[in-house]
């Protein structure tokens, strides 16, 4: 009997066959963006900890590294300008209108209010951390460690180990023979130890502020691959994030602590910001705890607060710690390094659509 009479005649069991197969493909759905969500943090991970393994082994141009610090303070202005917050005002646009109402019931702001007060609460998180740990101590001091490290790749006749240290130096600025030969016999005094543990908290904390614009775009998202604007906000954790690993890695060496201990810090530091997007992600999607089911603008405010952050660690951080010449500006391939990446994400998300 042909096909379209057998529909004719038994409907009920066609319908049925149909109904069966769609709810063998909705699970399937519902747990794609948490497995795409997966992929992103495995990546992550692998790329800070390989990041951080690196000055343990083999030797880094110290001035590439600096263009790519360039270049990931302009992509972090950019995504955060061009990605993170108008991601962040779509959904607060979907959301009201989906409640139909001017205010939200959990929230009680209109979405202008939500707009502001989610972007200022992330920066201010981010300042009031930089406060309690000390501002710009991580950066200074791996600076120092950096600079270090570059300068015993860059002489062939070896060095002595300087082991007067001053007080504003800090514990990275030791002169050293090579990557290898890192002075874990030194004495570290309490300062130089107290001062350790604060850089690895500070950059825990600022790793772990970088997953949550991840697991919040990709709350927002819909099944069905991954959107652009999760790929860019994904570049420039990665641009932030890899520099940051190494510099950590050579500043806890030159620290004294041995390779073990080092690897451990790493570990720590490359699994804070998967961990965090799975995290909010976790809290945000309507298929795990679900707060945006309570509050359709709890997932718009949790963009645009990853999004405050964003432009925290830029502005304060990335952009700020860059090198300056002799008259305190950027030389000019700095500059056009911090440019370009800064539109890259505009270009490259110019044909981002939401329905994507």
């Amino acid at each position: 009997m042909p096909a379209h009479l057998l529909v004719h005649e038994y409907p009920g069991i066609f319908e049925a066959s149909a109904e069966v197969e769609m709810q063998q493909e909705e699970p399937t759905m519902q747990w794609q963006p948490f497995l795409e969500l997966c992929i992103l943090s495995i990546a992550m991970f692998v790329g800070a900890f390989g990041a951080g393994l690196a000055p343990l082994h083999v030797s880094m141009n110290h001035k590439q590294l600096r263009a790519v610090n360039a270049l990931a303070a302009g992509l972090f202005i950019g995504t955060a300008l061009t990605v993170i917050i108008p991601e962040g005002v779509h959904s607060l646009h979907e959301a009201e209108e989906a409640s139909q109402s001017g205010k939200d019931q959990l929230l009680l702001l209109t979405p202008e209010s939500i707009i502001g007060l989610a972007l200022l609460s992330g920066f201010l998180l981010m300042l009031c951390v930089d406060h309690l740990l000390g501002q710009g101590t991580h950066a200074h001091e791996m600076d120092h460690a950096l600079s270090g490290h570059d300068k015993v790749l860059e002489q062939s006749a070896p060095t002595t180990t300087n082991d007067a240290v001053s007080e504003n130096d800090g514990p990275g600025i030791f002169r050293l023979q090579g990557v290898d030969e890192m002075p874990s016999q030194l004495h570290m005094s309490k300062r130089a130890v107290k001062r350790r543990v604060t850089v690895t908290i500070g950059l825990l904390i600022h790793a772990a502020a970088d997953g949550l614009a991840l697991g919040a775009t990709k709350a927002s998202g819909v099944s069905g691959g991954l959107r652009r604007v999760e790929l860019m906000v994904f570049v420039a954790i990665m641009m932030h994030k890899v520099p940051a690993a190494f510099g950590l890695s050579v500043y806890l060496r030159n620290t004294g602590l041995d390779i073990g201990a080092v690897r451990a810090n790493i570990a720590y530091f490359a699994i804070a910001a998967p961990a965090s997007a799975l995290l909010i992600f976790a809290l945000l999607d309507s298929n795990f705890v679900g707060i945006g089911l309570a509050s359709p603008n709890f997932v718009g405010f949790g963009i645009l607060f990853s999004a405050g952050t964003f432009l925290y660690v830029s502005m304060v951080h990335a952009l700020a710690e860059l090198p300056r010449n002799e008259k305190g500006v950027l030389d000019q391939k700095q500059l056009g390094v911090v440019i370009l990446g800064s539109i890259l994400p505009l270009v490259l998300g110019a044909s981002h659509s939401h329905d994507d």
